[in-house]
């Protein structure tokens, strides 16, 4: 024997979420003050505990491979690998681009790896300024005074000293030259640029 009202059917073309807390109540056979025991028990009996039955567990493997399901996953993959392919491709390019531009254009002067210090290589600084013009082009070159490296005249930092330029390869070079008395050694070692 139950005190709770008999269940309701909803009023036509009222949606679940504009009943009132009394509709609700009704529609699902409840008071406000909840079922009683014997109301419990017969709802039990009917429709079993009010508990979710445990699924197949899923591996973490599973979980994984389950996200290739989705078709914006498969995009996305294709737009990686094809960035990847352009990218190894511009490189190769770039590459080759830049080793044809250093075959074409061998550094000039004694390569850093041979510089040492000996009191030979130290080069003196003198007011006697070594040009050399090229035949297939009108570039002047000029030896630095402080590093011995050849430099281009017309893009080359300057100083002037005795009514004569010199020229340099790095604002250290003028700066050790400018510091230095005309005629005298330099201090430190050779191949000091930009150090």
């Amino acid at each position: 024997m139950s005190t709770a009202p008999r269940r309701a059917e909803p009023p036509e073309g009222k949606a679940w979420h504009h009943l009132s807390a009394e509709e609700v109540l009704a529609q699902l056979g409840s008071a406000a003050t909840g079922l009683s025991a014997s109301e419990a028990a017969q709802r039990l009996a009917t429709n079993g505990p009010n508990e979710l039955k445990e699924g197949k567990r899923i591996s973490a493997l599973q979980i994984f491979l389950g996200q290739f399901k989705s078709l914006i996953i498969w995009i996305l993959i294709v737009a990686g690998g094809v960035v990847l392919i352009l990218t190894v491709v511009a490189l190769s390019v770039l590459g080759g681009w830049n080793g044809a531009a250093k075959r074409s254009n061998p550094p000039r002067g004694k390569p850093p790896a041979e510089r040492h210090d000996h009191e030979h290589d130290r080069p003196r600084i003198s007011n006697k300024l070594e040009t050399t013009t090229d035949m297939n082009s009108s570039k002047t070159e000029a030896i630095v005074p402080i590093c011995g490296m050849t430099v281009d005249t017309t893009t080359a930092l300057h100083a002037e000293r005795d009514g004569k330029a010199f020229y340099f390869c790095s604002g250290h070079c003028r700066e050790k030259f400018q510091s230095t008395p005309a005629g005298a050694k330099p201090d430190g070692k050779s191949g000091c640029c930009g150090g």
